[in-house]
C-alpha cells in the first residue's frame, strides 16, 4: 500500500464524484449522449485524478514526516510544487483529445462523446486536485494527527507517583502519546521493578 492506511486513499476516492460531475456537465453542455465510449473517457479522468492525488499526498506526507512541517505548511508547499506536474499531465491529455472532440474525420462522431467527457472531467480534475484535495487533506489529517493532550495527574492522599501512572512531570503525556518510534524510556517514563 502506498500510504500504509486506508484514510488517504479514501480521501482521493472521495474527490471522484466532482470529476465525474465535470464529465457529465460538459457532455450535457455539448448535447452529446451518454454511451459506452464515455466510460473510457471517465476512466481516463479517474486515472488522472488518482495520479494527481497520489502525487500531492505523498509529497505532503513526506514533508510532514521527513521535513517536520505542520500539516498546513506541508500541504501548501506540496500544492505549490506539484502544480506544474498536475497541470502538465492534464493539459497533455486534453490537447491530445481535442481532435477527437472536434470529430474532424469520418467516423469521429462515435468517439466524440468520449473525448468531450474526458476533457470536461480533466478540467474539473485540475480544480479538484489543486483546491479541493489540499483542503480535504488538511481537514482530515489535521484531526487524525493532532496530538492527544492528557491531563497531568494530581497528587492525592494515596500518594500516586507520576512514574507509575505513565506520566512525566515535564511532558504531561502518557505512554503512547509521544512521537512515533519513541519508547517509554525516551519519553521520560521511568521503568521500576
Amino acid at each position: 500500500m502506498q500510504f500504509n492506511s486506508l484514510k488517504l486513499p479514501a480521501l482521493i476516492l472521495g474527490s471522484m464524484p466532482f470529476c465525474l460531475a465535470g464529465s457529465m456537465g460538459l457532455l450535457l453542455a455539448a448535447g452529446k449522449p451518454l454511451g459506452a465510449t464515455v466510460i473510457i473517457g471517465i476512466l481516463v479522468v479517474l486515472a488522472a485524478a488518482v495520479n494527481a492525488g497520489v502525487l500531492l499526498f505523498t509529497y505532503a506526507r513526506g514533508l510532514q514526516e521527513n521535513g517536520g512541517l505542520p500539516v498546513r505548511e506541508a500541504i501548501l508547499t506540496a500544492a505549490k510544487l506539484r502544480l506544474r506536474p498536475i497541470v502538465m499531465v492534464s493539459s497533455a491529455i486534453m490537447f491530445g483529445l481535442v481532435p477527437l472532440a472536434l470529430a474532424l474525420d469520418a467516423g469521429g462522431d462515435m468517439l466524440q462523446p468520449m473525448a468531450i467527457a474526458a476533457i470536461g472531467g480533466l478540467l474539473m480534475e485540475n480544480l479538484v486536485a489543486l483546491f479541493l484535495m489540499p483542503c480535504i487533506y488538511f481537514v482530515f489529517t489535521n484531526k487524525i494527527t493532532e496530538p492527544v493532550k492528557m491531563p497531568y495527574p494530581q497528587e492525592t492522599s494515596h500518594g500516586i507517583e507520576p512514574e507509575r501512572t505513565g506520566f512525566h512531570k515535564n511532558e504531561g503525556r502518557g505512554i503512547g502519546c509521544g512521537r512515533r518510534g519513541s519508547t517509554p524510556s525516551s519519553q521520560g517514563v521511568h521503568q521500576t521493578d
